[in-house]
């Protein structure tokens, strides 16, 4: 019985926290290689498949 009361004493002093891994990086809100000024001129020359080529080879670099 005792030990019951010492396993509720030391969770009761535990506090869960389920957001803890919530929080974000830099590195996973981060788009390598991309600048606004890329996708301003990629989009002035009308190059759309370049960009979403370049974007998916970074969302892929990013994932892993």
């Amino acid at each position: 019985m005792s030990g019951l009361q010492l396993l509720k004493f030391s969770y009761r002093n535990d506090r869960l926290n389920f957001t803890s891994d919530w929080i974000a990086t830099e590195e996973e809100f981060s788009i390598d290689n991309i600048t606004p000024q890329v996708v301003e001129e990629l989009m002035a020359a009308g190059k759309y498949s370049e960009l979403a080529e370049l974007l998916a080879t970074s969302e892929t670099a990013t994932a892993k």
